[in-house]
């Protein structure tokens, strides 16, 4: 798949963990952490522009969408493919949405 979007400026990535503990948001200003700046209004006076991750959100983004072999092939433009083997939290969440759905 191709992934293109705009993004906001930081092109580090921090080592995020799976898991913490409520009282370590501190970590969220870590430069690099996958973060989204909200655009109340408009940038290029294009009201279709909400959301700007940065550089380490595409990243999070896509593989928390199922998505692997991330790799960036220009500014603002990712390649990934979707990930052949469905985590066990993405078919809890589809399980979860769709409870009559069939069970793969």
């Amino acid at each position: 798949m191709v992934f293109q979007t705009m993004t906001a400026p930081g092109e580090d990535v921090f080592p995020t963990q799976a898991n913490y503990d409520l009282h370590q948001r501190e970590v969220m200003d870590e430069p690099g952490w996958p973060k989204m700046a909200f655009i109340e209004h408009r940038v290029a006076n294009d009201p279709t522009n909400w959301w700007a991750p940065n550089h380490a959100g595409v990243q999070a983004m896509l593989r928390a969408s199922g998505f692997t072999g991330i790799q960036r092939i220009a500014h603002e433009v990712y390649v990934c493919e979707a990930d052949k083997n469905i985590s066990d939290f993405a078919i809890e969440e589809l399980n979860t949405l769709f409870p009559n759905r069939t069970k793969n």
